[in-house]
């Protein structure tokens, strides 16, 4: 029988001369875990992964790192033919997780200092079944001085395969508490998407026919400018600084 004694010295050596294995949670050295979804991707351009793996990978990079929530305000310069006015426009939107979003906007007029703003909170549906996008909400807008609510939707078709070519269908009607009757809108898109088209410049063109005043209208857009006409009497030019 072991002694009290010499059994405690025997448990003393041992753990003195017990060096923890990279298994045991003890050990200061313990290999790096990389989780299945690692953070390390937000750093992949999204242009990248859009031109790698179409713009079905660009829209589950959007979803999943670049939540709307927290973008930065939005602001542009901006020109049109009718007006000849240049104006500066602000733009910021605030959602959460229940795809509320409130978007606040407004514009001062450099030339006679006129200031509008507009207000429009929306509840955005993705029935996929259906369509790809349902908005229903109501704004406010100070130049109609009229409360208008209504409901709009899209539905998206991808004819190549990267998804850059797509047709968009799109439909709304709108009302307003001092109007009366409604405003019906109805669209039809054709939208070509060119990434990379000078080095470090994305290029979208975009033709459109409007059903309700049956006209066509078009849309250059690159990194910053975009240039919008009915290729009538009307024209306008945005930089978003």
């Amino acid at each position: 029988v072991t002694s009290p004694r010499r059994y405690y010295d025997r448990r003393r050596t041992r753990s003195q001369d017990h060096v923890p294995s990279p298994k045991s949670p003890d050990a200061t050295e313990r290999t790096p875990r990389v989780p299945p979804h690692s953070t390390c991707l937000t750093a992949v351009p999204r242009l990248l992964i859009a031109g790698r793996r179409g713009a079905r990978s660009e829209r589950s990079f959007q979803k999943h790192f670049l939540r709307e929530g927290k973008t930065t305000m939005e602001t542009s310069l901006r020109f049109d033919s009718q007006t000849k006015h240049l104006k500066l426009f602000a733009k910021e939107k605030f959602s959460n997780d229940d795809n509320y979003v409130l978007t606040v906007s407004g514009s001062l007029d450099t030339k006679d200092g006129r200031v509008e703003s507009r207000a429009y909170v929306r509840k955005k549906f993705f029935p996929e079944a259906v369509l790809s996008r349902v908005d229903m909400g109501l704004s406010y807008a100070t130049t109609q001085d009229d409360v208008k609510y209504g409901i709009a939707g899209k539905k998206s078709f991808e004819l190549t395969d990267d998804g850059l070519l797509t047709v968009d269908v799109k439909g709304g009607v709108t009302m307003g508490s001092k109007a009366r009757g409604a405003n019906f809108s109805a669209n039809v898109e054709l939208t070509q998407k060119i990434f990379n088209f000078q080095e470090d410049q994305d290029l979208k063109l975009r033709v459109g026919y409007d059903v309700v005043k049956q006209g066509f209208y078009g849309q250059i857009r690159e990194n910053n400018w975009t240039f919008n006409t009915n290729f009538k009497d009307r024209w306008d030019v945005k930089y978003d600084l």
